[in-house]
C-alpha cells in the first residue's frame, strides 16, 4: 500500500499510472477512490505525455465507468492518443457501452490508418447489424491493414458473417478488387476459407472464379454441391 501511495504521489505520469493500477487491484475502497481521482487527473491532462499513461492504466483496469472520458479523448488531435483510447475501449469487451456506434463512425474518418485499424477492432463491441455495416465499409479501405482488421472483426464470433462477406467478395461493382484480394489472402492465411468457400462458390461465375484463383486444386463443383 505504501508503494502504491508513493507511485501515485510521483511526478512521473508513468509511475502514477502504475500506482493507479495497484490501487484498482486493492480491496481497500479508500485506496481505489484515490486511484480513481489520480486517473481522472491523468486523463484530463493537457499533454500527450500525461494522457497516454492514463489510457494505459485504464486499459489494464478495464472499467466501463470512463466511457465519457474516452469519447472526449477520441477527439484529441494526437493519433497516438486516439489509438490508445480505442485500445482502452476494445478492452471493455462484454461491457454495455452507450453511444459507441456514432463515436466510432466519427473516429474512422481519421487520416491515420493505425487509428482506423484500432477503430475497426472496436466494431467487435457492437451488435451484429451495426458491426456488419461498418465492417463492410472498412473492407473497401485504401490500406490493407484496415481491410484485414475488418475481415478479422467480421469473423470474430459472428455467425452471420457468411452472407455479407461472400456477397462483398463477389461484388465487382461496389468493392475494390485490391481489397478483395487482400481479404481473400488474409482468410486463406488464417485457415478461415474452408467454411466460406462453398458460400462464395455458390455466387455464380464470379464466385467460382474467386475459388479457382485461390487454388486450381480445389474442386469448385464439389464445393457447390456441399451447399445442396
Amino acid at each position: 500500500e505504501r508503494l502504491i501511495a508513493r507511485c501515485r504521489a510521483a511526478e512521473n505520469p508513468r509511475l502514477i499510472a502504475w500506482g493507479i493500477i495497484g490501487a484498482w487491484q486493492s480491496e481497500d475502497a479508500g485506496l481505489r477512490k484515490r486511484g480513481s481521482e489520480a486517473l481522472d487527473s491523468l486523463l484530463g491532462g493537457d499533454r500527450e505525455t500525461t494522457v497516454l499513461p492514463g489510457l494505459e492504466a485504464l486499459r489494464k483496469v478495464r472499467t466501463a465507468g470512463y466511457t465519457e472520458s474516452l469519447y472526449k479523448l477520441l477527439e484529441h488531435p494526437s493519433p497516438r492518443v486516439q489509438r490508445r483510447c480505442l485500445e482502452a475501449l476494445a478492452a471493455l469487451e462484454g461491457a454495455e457501452i452507450q453511444g459507441l456506434e456514432p463515436a466510432l463512425e466519427r473516429v474512422y474518418l481519421s487520416h491515420d490508418h493505425h487509428v482506423r485499424v484500432a477503430c475497426v477492432h472496436c466494431y467487435a463491441l457492437l451488435d451484429s447489424i451495426p458491426r456488419n455495416r461498418l465492417c463492410l465499409i472498412a473492407l473497401n479501405d485504401d490500406h490493407p491493414d484496415v481491410v484485414k482488421a475488418a475481415v478479422a472483426t467480421l469473423c470474430q464470433g459472428n455467425e452471420d458473417v457468411d452472407a455479407p462477406l461472400s456477397r462483398w467478395l463477389c461484388d465487382e461493382a461496389a468493392a475494390r478488387p485490391r481489397a478483395q484480394e487482400v481479404a481473400l489472402d488474409y482468410l486463406k492465411s488464417r485457415g478461415l476459407l474452408p467454411h466460406l468457400l462453398p458460400v462464395v462458390a455458390d455466387r455464380g461465375e464470379v464466385g467460382r472464379g474467386r475459388v479457382v484463383r485461390l487454388g486450381p486444386e480445389l474442386d469448385v463443383d464439389g464445393l457447390t454441391r456441399l451447399r445442396i
